[in-house]
């Protein structure tokens, strides 16, 4: 059942949110988990159950198995789960983090200084002057200046 007929099937039935969350076959299901993902803080969930299963004591999930909150596997499936949420949000970090960069470098390369080094030891620095000239001035390391001139 898509994650869509999932929501409204829950809401014909009236389930509350935490109905939803403690029905431990439903996590089989990867049409569940999208409309896990759709409807709650997802990671929150699935951190706290895996972490409340894993503590648990064989008798407390022999109990919730007969309140339909457990089965066999269910700590490998909310581990699975758990593991691929991490993956995403190092992804999305990771994306963040590539977009700030190329934001910072967009913002001095329009400021206009492009700074890079070649094999000579040679900084190049390109630029405006105060009068809004292009220029490229050649320096090395030291300080000292190779050639300056601007730029058409």
């Amino acid at each position: 059942m898509p994650a869509e007929q999932l929501k409204i099937y829950f809401e014909v039935h009236q389930w509350s949110q935490d109905d939803i969350i403690k029905c431990a076959p439903l996590y089989q299901s990867d049409e569940f988990i999208k409309f896990l993902k759709m409807v709650t803080e997802y990671s929150v969930i699935i951190r706290t159950l895996h972490e409340t299963c894993s503590n648990a004591s064989r008798m407390q999930k022999f109990l919730w198995i007969l309140q339909n909150k457990y089965y066999k596997g269910f700590i490998k499936r909310l581990a699975y789960l758990k593991q691929q949420q991490e993956l995403q949000e190092k992804e999305h970090a990771r994306i963040a983090r590539q977009k700030t960069l190329e934001q910072k470098q967009q913002a001095s390369s329009q400021d206009g200084i492009i700074q890079t080094l070649n094999k000579q030891k040679i900084l190049e620095l390109r630029g405006k002057t105060r009068n809004n000239i292009d220029i490229e001035i050649k320096m090395t390391r030291s300080g000292k200046i190779v050639t300056a001139y601007p730029i058409f």
